[in-house]
């Protein structure tokens, strides 16, 4: 709804509201009316710290005012999530023109940081996965350890609803987190850290921020995954590690005894994979993927990447422009409607043809393997995390569904990832294992998730779900998934970070409080 001009006379220049009362998703599944649509800038000045202190200022501008009027505030990156965890009545304020990235020169390292100044970048909350990757790879020849696939996230929405990789030694994005810069009321913002493992020294860099210090493993494993419920994050400090490359080939191999092993186990003695040496020294991939498409079992589509050390090569982030669709498939099954099922089959098969072609020995940065791509709309997805031993028969139960139950349009990727270090982060396992199911928005697709949890309680399996896809989370579950320890810690970050009452209120939304998180 339009924004009052009493209010707007409130706000400084670097808020700026739209007249737009309808948020939407990316992906179209989800349209929340608002009460008001904001956009946040920086102060016009080179990216620093200074600037970063006056963009604090007017965040607390706005939560007052939102505090007075006793609305929520939901800050929003990339709109990626299927699930309603951005979503939120009051206002929402869109974060992407808050992208400054700067290394952290100077003596502010901690005595006990086992790591290196050039190493640690700031970077501000609605910063693109993308845009990190072409400012620290091009011009500091710095990367990431792991990333997603199609990376329009921003580092806040990524880190709060744990976008993970399929790098198979490698935990999630949480994992080069070390320091967390959010405010958590109209007048108060904390700088955090690990009290295990700080990054900076002493109170000297909270001091440059001018907020309070808090040094505490439980609250800062908590706020990594917060939904955006803990505050308003500003920004964070990444580590990062030097440039390395990739070398990726994809290729369909048969879907075999030996491919189901190597599924549940990471044991790839005996198998030909696509790629460099594979099949001859046995060399352990840097990042394995399966897709699996439920209508053409003779064959999965495997994606293999080695680490290789970066010796000066030019950087292009045109050359794996290919590369989008193959991954998480969002979208690419086509405009299929509910009334045309028996079709179903044969787009699918065409579609996984067309879309994971096989190819070999093609080389790149993560930003280049991984750069931004355009989501597709009214694509709809969902990711369960299991223990390596449960893949096999997590993806028996996903394909008997298909067969004996209504035909939907989905496909499903097996990718690998490390333990995360976040209180809720849903890459529990270590090792483990995301079964991605990826199709387009439908009845028959939103029945098939359905069917799935059920089975797969019904078979006593232990899963958790991708916090920005549709998943079935409530209180009935949360603490069987995460467990009590996990829950009753990350409550308590959350009441010892928001300053009373009033501020879990803005920082509330119905997705909280519909999975039992909200108070």
């Amino acid at each position: 709804m339009p924004i009052d001009n009493a209010l707007k006379a409130l706000l400084p220049d670097t808020i700026r509201p739209r007249d737009i009362d309808v948020w939407i998703s990316w992906h179209r599944n989800i349209k929340q009316p608002v009460a008001g649509y904001f956009d946040i800038a920086n102060v016009n000045e080179a990216p620093g710290l200074d600037g970063h202190k006056r963009l604090i200022e007017t965040i607390q501008v706005l939560l007052n005012e939102a505090r007075n009027r006793t609305l929520q505030v939901r800050p929003f990156g990339g709109t990626w999530s299927f699930s309603h965890v951005a979503a939120s009545p009051g206002w929402m304020v869109d974060t992407a023109y808050l992208n400054w990235v700067f290394p952290m020169g100077g003596n502010i390292l901690a005595g006990a940081y086992a790591g290196k100044n050039d190493e640690l970048f700031f970077v501000q909350s609605g910063t693109k996965i993308s845009q990190i990757n072409r400012i620290i790879e091009k011009t500091y020849k710095r990367s990431l350890n792991t990333s997603g696939a199609s990376n329009g996230q921003t580092i806040a929405g990524a880190i709060a609803t744990g976008t993970h990789g399929s790098a198979i030694d490698q935990g999630s994005l949480q994992n080069h987190i070390v320091g967390m810069h959010i405010v958590t009321g109209p007048s108060r913002h904390v700088w955090i850290e690990r009290a295990s493992d700080p990054a900076t020294d002493t109170s000297r860099f909270a001091d440059m921020l001018g907020a309070e210090l808090i040094r505490d493993d439980d609250v800062f494993n908590s706020a990594l995954v917060s939904f955006g419920c803990m505050g308003f994050v500003a920004a964070v400090m990444l580590k990062t590690v030097p440039l390395f490359l990739l070398n990726a080939s994809r290729d369909w191999i048969h879907h075999d005894d030996n491919l189901r092993r190597v599924l549940a186990t990471l044991d790839f003695e005996g198998v030909s994979l696509p790629g460099e040496n594979a099949a001859t020294n046995h060399e352990r991939p840097y990042f394995f993927q399966a897709v699996v498409n439920p209508y053409d079992l003779d064959k999965a589509s495997v994606t293999v990447m080695y680490k290789k050390p970066y010796n000066g090569e030019n950087i292009d982030y045109t050359l794996n422009s290919d590369l989008d669709p193959g991954y998480e498939l969002l979208g690419t099954i086509g405009a299929l409607t509910d009334t045309f099922g028996q079709s179903i089959p044969l787009l699918v098969n065409q579609s996984t043809k067309i879309k994971l072609k096989p190819f070999h020995g093609r080389i790149g940065t993560i930003g280049e393997t991984f750069d931004f791509t355009t989501p597709k709309s009214d694509a709809l997805g969902a990711g369960i995390g299991i223990a390596l031993p449960d893949v096999v028969r997590v993806m028996d139960i996903l394909l008997d569904e298909q067969k004996n139950g209504e035909a939907a349009p989905i496909a499903f990727a097996c990718r690998y990832v490390n333990h995360a270090e976040g209180t809720l982060e849903f890459t529990r396992h270590k090792p483990g294992c995301v079964i991605d199911m990826d199709g387009i928005n439908s009845i028959r697709t939103r029945a098939f998730f359905d069917q799935i949890w059920q089975r797969l309680d019904n078979a006593g399996i232990h899963y958790t779900q991708h916090w920005g896809k549709v998943n079935n989370y409530a209180p009935s579950n949360i603490r069987k998934r995460f467990g009590d320890t996990a829950v009753d810690k990350w409550l308590a970050a959350r009441t010892s970070l928001l300053e009373n009452a009033e501020c879990k209120a803005i920082f509330n939304n119905l997705f909280l409080e519909q999975i039992g998180l909200a108070s």
